[in-house]
């Protein structure tokens, strides 16, 4: 994930014991790795 658009999310998992954390932003969770940005999953919350 592009630096920019990680610093417009919101964080709503803070980040775990494997390095992940889930952040919100434009209506669709994400979780990802925190030291490389790596996206492992994405769930849309408009549907």
């Amino acid at each position: 994930m592009e630096e920019s658009v990680y610093d417009h999310s919101e964080i709503v998992i803070p980040v775990d014991s494997k390095g992940l954390l889930t952040i919100r932003i434009e209506g669709k969770l994400v979780k990802l790795i925190q030291a490389t940005r790596e996206i492992i999953e994405v769930v849309d919350l408009l549907n």
